[in-house]
């Protein structure tokens, strides 16, 4: 083989090897995180470094900012006015961090609740009215193969100078059915005196909404498949 041809035959080789390890690189990579859950970072940069499971349903969430609790009492020190999470929740993951102290936000969470004892039908579970709500249908519903989801978006509760808004999403999947409450609550800030308090701004509100977002995205079922939620 004339001295050319065996450069070229040593180049081509070299060039497959080189691609063949970065596609092996990045197949290692990609098997590596969990599924549905974009490199285990919310949009806040920190790690989804927890997980939640039943046995039927798994969430994700990341324990520097959200802390996990299974009754009211564990909120100590995270209540308000109006909590993260309303009484009788199965599972509640609250905004845990100081970041908006001094600020007119008040609380944030999601409220995880079974609901199959009372919503036992896919109909029932998509569009019963949230506790509290009647006459209302969901703002959208999604129907997948095995699942359907739906959304009773931007609800809101207020009560003596406090508000929150409340985005309730709804599962139905395997004869079960799911609710999660994701709430920010806020004070009004026009109570209180010039320079008091910082405004917890309508980006702030959005940055917290997409941290809650960013946790129900890793909901998956069991075998590993994903939920998808109506925007």
């Amino acid at each position: 083989m004339k001295r050319g041809a065996v450069m070229i035959l040593g180049i081509v080789i070299v060039c497959a090897t080189a691609m063949w390890l970065v596609y092996s690189l990045a197949i290692n990579n990609k098997m590596s995180v969990p599924p549905n859950i974009p490199s285990k970072t919310s949009t806040s940069t920190q790690k989804f470094d927890k997980s939640l499971s039943d046995g039927i349903i798994t969430i994700y969430y990341p324990s520097s900012e959200f802390g996990l609790a299974t009754n009211q009492q564990q909120l100590s020190g995270h209540l308000a006015y109006i909590p993260p999470c309303d009484q009788g929740f199965n599972y509640c993951l609250y905004y845990s961090t100081s970041t908006y102290q001094g600020t007119n936000f008040e609380a944030a969470g999601i409220a995880i609740n079974n609901l199959t004892a009372t919503l036992p039908t896919v109909q029932q579970c998509l569009t019963t009215p949230p506790n509290g709500y009647t006459n209302i249908s969901p703002t959208s519903t999604i129907s997948n193969v095995g699942y359907s989801t739906s959304l009773f978006s931007n609800l809101g509760n207020a009560a003596m100078g406090h508000y929150a808004t409340d985005n309730i999403y709804r599962l139905a999947y395997a004869g079960k059915c799911y609710e999660f409450d994701a709430r920010i609550g806020q004070t009004q800030f026009a109570n209180y005196p010039p320079g008091a308090i910082k405004l917890f701004t309508p980006a702030d509100y959005n940055t917290v909404k997409s941290e809650l977002q960013a946790i129900l995205n890793t909901l998956s079922l069991p075998g590993g498949g994903s939920v998808t939620f109506p925007k």
